[in-house]
């Protein structure tokens, strides 16, 4: 594998998605995972927030469902344990990025967002830079990109002919995985190949898209209910890296139970990483041992 920018592969990524943060905000003192993360960074942890967690923490705090001196409070604690060279972790292309640097690209660009971004949470009133567009649009744009997505999706396989509707779901299912699989692999050098490490995302994606195929209940994308689930997959860039994904939201978990995946284990919640790392476990992400045979081999 070669080696991967900004974060050096000898350090294990955490990154923080919004839940974990705004909660902070409701406490009267640092809960005890907030000293240990502290102790984690000085032992080979790098702790970032999810870019998309930086867009939501400022357009609530902005719009006033959190108070700036609650926002404050939870900047400030967990400045203790973030990485100093970049404290929010762009997601997206940026991520790709990172691991496969035979495409062109300026990390010192992406410190640079990063940076900004951390700027604006610690200042959260104050006014973005004019050629800026508004966090809420951008987050109104993961939203319908995710729709986008699953529409998409639907009108391709209809013009190849394959009617989902009248098929098995979990053939259908396994069916859409594979051609996935492989078709973002190709003409790719990267290793683990993207198959791999987009593992648990090109099934919550695919069993996503089955289900908006049912004719009880189907899922709506646009629904009060699921209207952030744009958002929270731009959390499934980051396992490309490896990394961890700290969540305190149940639902997300909830909607991952069904998936058959080894990345699952990569989502967790702050209490259980602080737990396990105390109990001397080093919690980390770890492809499976057939992708680490392979790549051997090929040496």
């Amino acid at each position: 594998m070669k080696p991967r920018q900004i974060i050096p592969d000898n350090e294990i990524i955490v990154v923080l998605d919004t839940s974990t943060v705004r909660n902070l905000a409701f406490e009267p003192a640092p809960p005890s995972w907030v000293t240990t993360f502290a102790k984690m960074s000085r032992d080979g942890y790098s702790f970032s927030l999810a870019d998309a967690a930086g867009a939501e923490l400022l357009n609530q705090v902005r719009s006033n469902r959190t108070i700036i001196a609650k926002h404050n409070q939870s900047i400030e604690w967990v400045s203790n344990f973030l990485n100093n060279e970049i404290r929010v972790l762009p997601g997206g292309i940026d991520v790709q990025r990172m691991i496969d640097s035979t495409k062109i690209w300026h990390a010192e660009e992406t410190r640079y967002i990063a940076n900004m971004m951390w700027e604006l949470l610690l200042n959260p009133l104050e006014e973005d830079l004019e050629d800026r567009r508004p966090f809420d649009e951008l987050l109104e744009e993961e939203r319908d990109g995710w729709a986008s997505y699953l529409a998409d999706m639907d009108k391709h396989l209809y013009l190849f002919g394959l009617d989902v509707r009248k098929s098995d779901p979990a053939t259908v299912r396994d069916y859409l995985i594979d051609q996935v699989a492989s078709s973002i692999d190709k003409g790719e050098s990267i290793f683990p190949p993207f198959s791999i490490r987009r593992h648990l995302e090109i099934r919550y994606r695919i069993r996503q898209y089955v289900r908006t195929t049912q004719t009880k209940k189907p899922y709506n994308p646009s629904s009060k209910r699921n209207k952030n689930d744009g958002i929270d997959l731009t959390l499934y860039d980051y396992l490309m890296l490896p990394a961890l994904v700290l969540s305190n939201d149940g639902g997300f978990y909830g909607s991952l139970k069904d998936i058959d995946s080894f990345q699952k284990s990569w989502f967790m919640t702050p209490e259980r990483l602080a737990s396990e790392w105390l109990q001397g476990k080093r919690p980390h992400p770890k492809w499976p041992e057939c992708s680490v045979d392979e790549e051997d081999e090929d040496l």
